[in-house]
């Protein structure tokens, strides 16, 4: 059953292997490092773990990832915005003129201080 209909090319993942029972420290780990903005600890791009609130549910609004990323019909029938899409934006820009990329394996090393 589908949920949405988001373009998969729009998505991609990396997968790490880890030693089971360090998955929360791991994970814990890599958010501070990467700081993904969909998660929401970060606060800009958040909802992507949504499971279908009905928009009269709580009378929720619509999470920033749907707002992003329309697609998900319980969130279209959502009338109003946590975030309108100019903020979001903003806020992602803000983060990454903060946050910059890590673009490859030697500044990932030094930021780690394996070299």
């Amino acid at each position: 059953m589908t949920k949405a209909d988001l373009p998969l090319a729009d998505f991609y993942f990396r997968a790490a292997p880890i030693q089971t029972g360090m998955q929360a420290a791991v994970e814990d780990f890599m958010i501070r490092l990467f700081r993904p903005i969909w998660n929401k600890e970060i606060k800009i791009c958040y909802g992507i773990g949504k499971h279908g609130d009905s928009a009269s549910t709580r009378a929720n609004k619509r999470s920033p990832w749907d707002t992003m990323h329309p697609g998900r019909k319980w969130a279209a029938d959502t009338e109003l915005d946590q975030m309108s899409l100019q903020e979001i934006e903003s806020r992602v820009a803000e983060h990454f003129t903060a946050h910059p990329v890590i673009a490859d394996k030697e500044k990932l090393f030094k930021l780690l201080s394996l070299e």
